[in-house]
């Protein structure tokens, strides 16, 4: 809808980065998030996506099980008032609102002509 994937970009970028691209309709490109610290690393044209990962899951696998698994829960638990169910229903109660609106449909087409460019 046209208020989706907030919840989910902010697991991906920082909360001003957020605010920017769903309140401007602006886009954020990869070195703009690399630069902002939001991804680790920019898999280059040519360079292979899955290479890349397994590197990482192998520098990962060298570590301690349990410390990993806890280390994980501890992560995932300190995500502030991350709980992707709730926040999936508020974004749709927003879109399902501006539909009724009528505004959903026009913002939709329009961010679609924009993707396509």
């Amino acid at each position: 809808g046209a208020i989706g994937m907030i919840s989910q970009s902010y697991r991906l970028m920082s909360p001003q980065m957020v605010r920017y691209s769903m309140l401007s309709g602006g886009s954020i490109s990869a070195k703009q998030l690399y630069q902002n610290g939001d991804i680790p690393v920019i898999v280059s044209t040519g360079e292979s996506a899955l290479e890349r990962a397994e590197a990482v899951a192998r520098v990962i696998s060298t570590k301690d099980r349990d410390l990993l698994i806890d280390t994980k829960k501890a992560l995932n638990g300190l995500e502030k008032n991350f709980d992707p169910e709730n926040d999936m229903r508020l974004e749709q109660a927003f879109t399902f609102s501006n539909n009724i609106k009528g505004k959903s449909s026009s913002l939709r087409r329009t961010f679609l002509d924009k993707s396509k460019l």
